[in-house]
């Protein structure tokens, strides 16, 4: 793999995570540390890794 994809790669992991945090920023009335909190649980990584793949999916 080429800098190109890894970089690619990890550009959208990261954006997909941001949105996420976002999302739980939103939902945790713009509380910074309880939205890092809930990104991290199970359902933010799982909607982080769904975001990833959906964007992955439509780049093809």
């Amino acid at each position: 793999m080429d800098a190109y994809r890894i970089g690619n790669l990890v550009g959208r992991l990261v954006l997909s995570y941001l949105l996420v945090w976002l999302l739980m920023l939103v939902f945790s009335r713009i509380d910074p540390r309880r939205a890092l909190q809930k990104t991290n649980r199970w359902y933010g990584v799982g909607m982080t890794l769904a975001l990833f793949t959906a964007g992955l999916a439509a780049s093809i």
